[in-house]
């Protein structure tokens, strides 16, 4: 499952963003496409980092994240998270990685 996420995604689009996540915390293999996501903020990684919980409790691998600019990974390194989630540069790269 590839879930596109696009713009800013802050606090006020927690609800939604994590009514979209959601979706992915029963799937096999989820895709985060971030290539057209400009900036995140803390309430992002918060849901992030819930998902994450909510796959691992489930018995499944962490999301990958496809396609994060410079902006999303500094986000990520500020909270030391870079290394949370298995990364790509491309969505056909994260899918083939649960394969590997």
């Amino acid at each position: 499952m590839v879930i596109s996420l696009s713009g800013d995604l802050e606090c006020s689009r927690q609800a939604e963003v994590a009514q979209t996540l959601r979706r992915a915390a029963k799937r096999a293999q989820v895709v985060l496409d971030l290539s057209d996501v400009r900036y995140v903020d803390s309430s992002f990684v918060a849901t992030m980092i819930r998902l994450r919980k909510l796959r691992e409790a489930k018995g499944l691998p962490p999301q990958h994240i496809a396609g994060a600019h410079s902006m999303v990974t500094l986000v990520l390194d500020i909270f030391h998270l870079r290394n949370a989630w298995p990364m790509f540069d491309k969505v056909d790269d994260a899918i083939s990685a649960f394969w590997r």
